[in-house]
């Protein structure tokens, strides 16, 4: 495992407790539609990606993906939080892939190019772009270590949110529509569509394909599910009354209790684009 290069940045960014296992459970309830990424990568490579890097890598579901997609790759993991590199490293060992994997300890918006190898095949960046100053000049950087013909992979989520039943199990009649109504006045689902800042930058991208991802309150998904009502309940708290306050703190007891019926589904929308 290469260590992280100690390389200076302009903010260090400190995550809430608790913020390295919900990526990994996202990751996890989201493997499916990371190999359905993966296969749109392989099919506009047109051959087995040998470099690749993963920008905003967090806790390291992408860069392990890449590195078990293509097995001769190196994979360079790009990241502000010292933190979630950390456990990006120890999870790439338990993986058997850390001789593969390469940390960097940069800010996205300072100039990251001289870090990774010259002429990549397969970018990769999930989830994570939206949270640049400066995306447009990310996009960039990326165009110019990418090889003529490589690819980047861009995962976003949409605006689709929807939860089921509609009293969230909880008997609070229409409370799954106001929590998606006041969610969306907090700016959540965070959007963005990069088909014209990808055609500004230089690349040639294809049109965007959309998928859905669903969580059920079951075992594989109710820890999650019940982290997001506990942050939702204090995001939300100047937005729902009193009651349905309290009926989110009620769901989230009924999932981690494992007795909640709920459902949620949520959008995903990927980007493909190569280096001309």
């Amino acid at each position: 495992m290469t260590p992280p290069d100690a390389m200076p940045h302009r903010h260090h960014h400190e995550h809430a407790a608790g913020f390295g296992e919900h990526l990994d459970r996202e990751a996890e309830l989201a493997r499916e539609l990371t190999g359905w990424a993966l296969d749109l990568a392989t099919t506009a490579l047109g051959a087995p990606a040998r470099s690749a890097i993963d920008l905003g890598a967090g806790t390291g579901a992408g860069t392990l993906a890449l590195a078990h997609r293509f097995s001769d790759a190196q994979v360079h993991s790009l990241d502000l939080s010292p933190e979630l590199l950390e456990r990006l490293a120890s999870a790439a060992e338990a993986a058997g892939v850390a001789g593969r994997v390469h940390r960097h300890l940069v800010d996205l918006d300072e100039d990251w190019t001289g870090v990774v190898p010259e002429h990549v095949d397969l970018a990769w960046t999930s989830l994570s772009l939206h949270h640049v100053a400066d995306p447009e000049r990310v996009l960039e950087r990326t165009l110019a270590v990418l090889r003529p013909g490589g690819v980047l992979v861009i995962t976003e989520m949409t605006s689709t949110l929807a939860f089921a039943p509609d009293d969230l199990g909880v008997g609070r009649p229409g409370l799954a529509r106001r929590l998606t109504r006041a969610l969306a006045a907090s700016g959540y689902p965070p959007t963005a569509d990069w088909t014209a800042p990808l055609a500004a930058a230089g690349f040639r991208a294809a049109p965007p394909e959309v998928r859905e991802l669903t969580v059920r309150g079951d075992p594989s998904g109710k820890d999650y599910l019940a982290g997001q009502f506990a942050a939702w309940q204090e995001r939300l708290a100047d937005q729902l009354d009193a009651a349905d306050l309290g009926a989110l703190a009620a769901v989230e007891h009924d999932l981690r209790a494992g007795a909640s019926p709920l459902t949620a589904t949520s959008g995903r929308v990927v980007w493909v684009a190569a280096r001309p």
